[in-house]
Order: C-alpha cells, then sequence, then structure tokens
C-alpha cells in the first residue's frame, strides 16, 4: 500500500510539473486585423522561396520522421503514402485511392482506416514542408503582429482545412524574407505559441525547402527530393499508377 501511495503522490507531483511547464512556455496568440500589408509581406515571402518554381515540378519525395515515406505527385495533386508494410495511394482532392498491405491490395472498413490513416499523416507531414506556401490557402487569414517579446511577424490564421482547422502560426522572417521559425497555436500541442525553427533550407530547382525544425527535438525530413519526371526517379511506370482510371 505504501507503495502505491508514493506511485500515486508521483503521478500528481508529474501531472502538476506538466501543467507548470504548459503555463510558464505558452503564450497569448496575439491580435491583430487583416491588411493589405499583411497580405503583400506573405506574397513576398512566397516569392523569396519561389513558390512558381515549385509548381512548375512534377514529383516531390520525403522521408517523415517516424518512418513515413512519400512520393507526391504535384500536378494531379496524388500521393503515395508508405510506412510499415503498408501503401496508400491517395487522391488529395476526393480522399479516395487504394490501399496495400504487405503488398496485397485490402478493402472495406480496413481501406477506410488506411485511406484516414494516410490523410492524417499527410496533413501533418507535408504541412512541416509546404506551409509557407499554403498561407494563401481557402480559409486563411494574414496580420502582421508582434509577439510578447515585441517581435514582429506574420500571423497566418487557418479557419477550415487538414485535419485541425482553426490552428495559427505566427511566422518570423529574415531581412531576405526567408522563414526563420514560427510560433504554433494549435489544438494538438498543449503549449500555445510553441516556437520550432524553419532551417536546413535547401535548393531544387531554383526553390527553397526546408529540412530541419529545431524543438524540444530535432525534427529532421530525409530523402527530399525535386523532380521533374519519373523516369529520372529510376522508375520504370509512373510511380502513382495504381490510381489511374481510379
Amino acid at each position: 500500500m505504501k507503495i502505491l501511495k508514493w506511485l500515486l503522490i508521483a503521478v500528481f507531483i508529474l501531472i502538476i510539473i506538466g501543467f507548470l511547464i504548459v503555463f510558464l512556455m505558452s503564450q497569448s496568440k496575439p491580435e491583430g486585423k487583416s491588411s493589405k500589408e499583411a497580405d503583400v509581406l506573405a506574397q513576398n515571402m512566397v516569392k523569396a522561396l519561389n513558390y512558381a518554381g515549385h509548381t512548375q515540378s512534377k514529383f516531390m519525395t520525403w522521408t517523415f520522421p517516424g518512418g513515413h515515406d512519400y512520393i507526391y505527385y504535384i500536378p494531379a495533386k496524388k500521393v503515395k503514402v508508405s510506412w510499415g508494410n503498408k501503401e496508400v495511394y491517395l487522391r488529395l482532392e476526393s480522399l479516395r485511392g487504394r490501399t496495400f498491405v504487405d503488398g496485397k491490395e485490402v478493402f472495406h472498413e480496413e481501406k477506410q482506416k488506411l485511406l484516414d490513416k494516410a490523410w492524417s499523416y499527410w496533413c501533418n507531414d507535408s504541412f512541416w514542408v509546404l506551409a509557407p506556401f499554403k498561407v494563401f490557402d481557402p480559409g486563411t487569414t494574414r496580420k502582421i503582429v508582434k509577439d510578447a517579446d515585441g517581435k514582429e511577424g506574420l500571423l497566418v490564421e487557418y479557419a477550415s482545412g487538414g485535419t485541425t482547422p482553426g490552428d495559427a502560426y505566427l511566422w518570423y522572417l529574415d531581412e531576405n524574407l526567408i522563414p526563420t521559425g514560427w510560433r504554433m497555436w494549435t489544438s494538438i500541442i498543449p503549449i500555445k505559441g510553441f516556437y520550432t525553427s524553419w532551417e536546413g533550407w535547401q535548393e531544387h530547382n531554383e526553390v527553397l525547402y526546408s529540412t530541419r525544425h529545431k524543438m524540444l527535438i530535432d525534427l529532421e525530413i530525409t530523402n527530399f527530393g525535386i523532380y521533374r519526371n519519373w523516369r529520372v526517379m529510376g522508375y520504370d511506370v509512373h510511380p502513382l499508377d495504381a490510381l489511374t482510371n481510379y
């Protein structure tokens, strides 16, 4: 009984410490108004990263921590998501697709679960790569604000989209309008205004992509590549061929 008592006390202390950490590290989301100046700043950030060049690319590949592998066919908004023994071919606009386990196609309830899981992975993992290009997505608003430390940034709020609508991100930009980091107000992170860096910038086809983010741990995106056709990727057929006529 004494052991159980001390275990309960230890758990209670850890919970209190957790609440204190959340309270001390959190920042209130800055208030502000949407403005043309904020839109211009966002446009210039996107231009500095050369989003136009990104739209001219065909394929994007990367591995996200946790072993999530992606092949993204940009023009048709199709993606192959692989993890473990599972492969999901997904149309991002309709959320329809095909699912495989150990190379064998699965259907019905198991298929839907895999489609939902792949969509959830995509929404999170791709955002850590493509977020700077999504500041004008439907349902977004842009504001120039100052954080609790008086540092100015570009606040982008998402009223819809993805799996967690209502999230907000405060971008910090350097003198060349390249993001150096952001603060996040999201439903899945208890610390409000949590800061994460955007670094490890790589240039592909004259487009800049961030592949490393420092927070409590380092989040590094590996196997990153941009390609103009599937042949230079080493494929004999289109890697999203499974979705043809589907």
